[in-house]
């Protein structure tokens, strides 16, 4: 038995798998328990709409590819002494139909947004590659591909990826403005000012690109130009910003 923990609504949400073998081939029984950590009462939950969210959340954090037979979700009130649970428990089957159409009703953003968030970077390029074969010029994919090698303290892969996420789509502002704040950290100032004109040329107002310039002319010397920047970034709520005006421009 495999244990893995996560969080979703005000639940906590304990997943076990277990495998039953017939003639060689295994398919997966997933039962999820949920337990029941605020004290709620099940008769006060709407949980029709927590057996769907317990739904979605697994098959956000597992592979869709993977073929379940059938997955089980239940929802218990009582106390748990070692093994022994009691108290009262209501559950609900979905079937393989269910789970396909749960796993069409959440995107692909979706899925790549939650890699991001709970860190499961290998697993984001995983699923990106795959998806790349059938969209190999997807400005999006490769975006998100830079987010993950930029995780992984890969900064050579990344800077790759936002540049060929660039050339499928020139008008995204996230990759100009990621190469100019990576090339700011690096040093390589000449450069982080290519792409910080390159960002407003898309977009004139992007307060995080006024941050990222003020950083680098402050670092190369041009103080009141910097702080001139960094208060229009402060003004548009950067907090990066303001934290910087108080320390060296005030």
């Amino acid at each position: 038995i495999i244990k893995s923990d996560f969080r979703a609504e005000k639940l906590k949400y304990s997943i076990k798998y277990a495998d039953l073998d017939t003639e060689k081939i295994t398919p997966e029984i997933i039962t999820i328990e949920i337990i029941n950590s605020k004290k709620l009462k099940l008769d006060d939950l709407n949980l029709d709409e927590h057996f769907h969210s317990a739904l979605s959340e697994f098959v956000k954090s597992y592979k869709p590819e993977t073929k379940y037979s059938k997955i089980i979700i239940e929802f218990s009130e009582g106390t748990l002494s070692g093994n022994n649970f009691n108290g009262k428990f209501k559950e609900k089957e979905f079937n393989k139909k269910d789970i396909k159409d749960c796993i069409n009703s959440i995107t692909i953003t979706d899925r790549l947004n939650y890699y991001l968030k709970n860190k499961k970077y290998d697993s984001l390029i995983i699923y990106t590659n795959e998806l790349l074969k059938t969209k190999p010029n997807n400005e999006s994919l490769m975006r998100f591909q830079g987010f993950a090698y930029l995780c992984l303290k890969d900064t050579v892969t990344a800077i790759n990826r936002w540049k060929t996420a660039r050339q499928f789509d020139a008008n995204v502002i996230n990759n100009s403005y990621n190469l100019a704040f990576i090339f700011e950290e690096q040093g390589n100032y000449e450069l982080a000012m290519k792409y910080i004109d390159t960002t407003f040329a898309i977009k004139k107002d992007y307060p995080q690109a006024y941050y990222c310039k003020g950083l680098i002319q402050f670092k190369t010397g041009k103080k009141s130009q910097a702080c001139q920047d960094m208060e229009v970034a402060d003004n548009a709520g950067v907090k990066e910003a303001k934290e910087f005006n108080k320390q060296n421009c005030k």
